[in-house]
């Protein structure tokens, strides 16, 4: 398919993103690689594919009710209450749930919508690098074990799809969107097509700083004062210092269960 290389941008653009919609994403944007300008050295786009013009995003919803899982099987005459029985414990049995089914799978889904997005793109006669998701239990850090320790990943999925219009980051660092909240899970791709960059007015008007993700949070030391930086040139953002340490991530979700924006 040589002819896609003189396709009008916003042509292959939208050619792109119902692809990726075909695929299963529930949102899909695309940013130009200059808005990595102020990436960690190493990290940025061009340090993947020194050719790249430009970064897909797209992301799958984190279904609300799962996010209630710590009141699954209330009384069940199976799983105990208790942890310390010859029973399994409730709240453990209700987390395999969400873990399973919200982050393992969606994660993995999430990387097929990048490999098969990534193929159509390599048939139209561009090159692509698909970043893996962030972390994901069974498969996170096994590679870099001491990934797990500094609590650092090789391509920031968050910052990509605020990069790539979708949102902005809320409060407490989560990426966070209209549609769905803080409840949301994303991929991306790294490619060289000339694809048509998407505004990024979503920065700034997403996040209604209620402060409900950073109350929710069972440990307060979690989180500090507020403070600004520019994540792009140009655009600043507001967010509550962040200690990824205290965070327990999946194993909580109480920030994604209680922030109000989205359904």
């Amino acid at each position: 398919m040589v002819g896609s290389r003189y396709m009008k941008p916003e042509e292959l653009t939208t050619q792109v993103k119902d692809e990726a919609r075909r695929l299963g994403a529930r949102l899909v944007g695309v940013g130009s690689v200059d808005r990595w300008a102020k990436a960690p050295k190493g990290h940025g786009p061009l340090s993947f594919l020194p050719a790249a013009r430009t970064v897909v995003s797209f992301a799958l919803p984190i279904f609300k009710s799962m996010t209630l899982w710590r009141d699954f099987m209330v009384g069940s005459q199976v799983f105990s209450e208790e942890e310390n029985t010859d029973r399994p414990h409730r709240k453990s049995a209700a987390l395999q749930i969400y873990q399973r089914m919200q982050y393992d799978a969606v994660n993995f889904n999430l990387m097929s919508i990048a490999n098969f997005l990534g193929c159509f793109l390599y048939d139209h006669g561009f090159q692509v690098v698909t970043p893996s998701v962030t972390s994901g239990s069974g498969f996170a850090n096994l590679a870099v074990k001491e990934m797990g320790a500094i609590k650092f990943n090789q391509w920031s999925q968050r910052h990509a799809a605020v990069c790539c219009g979708l949102g902005e980051l809320g409060m407490n660092n989560a990426f966070i969107c209209p549609e769905y909240g803080l409840r949301v899970r994303l991929g991306s791709l790294i490619t060289d097509a000339p694809l048509q960059a998407d505004p990024l007015d979503k920065i700034g008007e997403v996040c209604t700083r209620c402060g409900a993700c950073v109350k929710a949070c069972p440990d307060p030391q979690t989180f500090a004062e507020e403070y600004a930086y520019e994540l792009l040139p140009g655009l600043a953002l507001r967010n509550c210092r962040f200690n990824k340490e205290l965070c327990l991530g999946s194993s909580c979700s109480a920030c994604l269960r209680d922030c109000p924006v989205g359904r």
